[in-house]
């Protein structure tokens, strides 16, 4: 399937309450501005690291994300019992001079968050090109912003090495958001409990990360 995340919730919830929404857009919009403007791709080369809105349909582009609220719009669900219109968190990686890919494709497939009508298995692969790290910056924002917890789980092809730069960049970006989440102020400590809602997925092509091993 390639470099994938994957999310979903456990039980009978598909939404997320208004207040976890209204947490996870704040965090976003508080890191946002401070993304890198490169990141490595699989290759190690780095590249721009720029996102692109995009609709709830895989690769599909629009403009450059230049604002942190541009990737939040409304969704119409389509059930049989009447439409549904919900909140929706929509974008995919670009290159900022070339937002299309016509001619250097840095994007890969959507990233898309729902408040209501989640499936019950979400995945975004993004072939570690450079905008995996906002999507892990985004998950461990989603996930900091649930607090009750087994109603959100995170796991990806990827190990504890492979989330640890995002989730510096939360602990360095949102500490004392993070502390009073969670009530720890270090590196390490963020690590470790992140992990716990992180976890890899049994995926052949993924490697064996004994940290994360430990900590599971």
């Amino acid at each position: 399937m390639g470099y994938t995340h994957y999310w979903k919730m456990d039980g009978e919830r598909k939404h997320f309450t208004e207040r976890e929404w209204h947490t996870f857009r704040q965090l976003w919009c508080e890191v946002y501005p401070k993304l890198p403007k490169t990141d490595a791709t699989c290759s190690g080369d780095p590249l721009p690291l720029a996102l692109a809105v995009c609709d709830k349909s895989p690769a599909k582009k629009t403009i450059v994300a230049t604002d942190a609220g541009q990737v939040f719009t409304t969704h119409t669900l389509f059930e049989s019992d009447g439409d549904e219109v919900t909140n929706i968190m929509s974008f995919n990686g670009c290159h900022p001079d070339d937002p299309d890919g016509n001619r250097i494709d840095l994007g890969h497939e959507g990233f898309h968050i729902l408040q209501k009508g989640n499936d019950d298995f979400n995945f975004c692969k993004t072939a570690r090109k450079p905008y995996d790290f906002a999507v892990c910056v985004a998950l461990g924002c989603l996930r900091m912003a649930v607090e009750e917890d087994g109603v959100l789980q995170i796991t990806s092809d990827g190990g504890l090495n492979d989330w640890e730069p995002a989730l510096l960049f939360l602990k360095d970006n949102l500490e004392s958001r993070v502390i009073d989440a969670y009530g720890f102020s270090t590196a390490n400590e963020l690590l470790f409990i992140m992990n716990t809602k992180i976890t890899p997925a049994p995926h052949p092509e993924s490697p064996f990360d004994p940290i994360a091993w430990l900590m599971s």
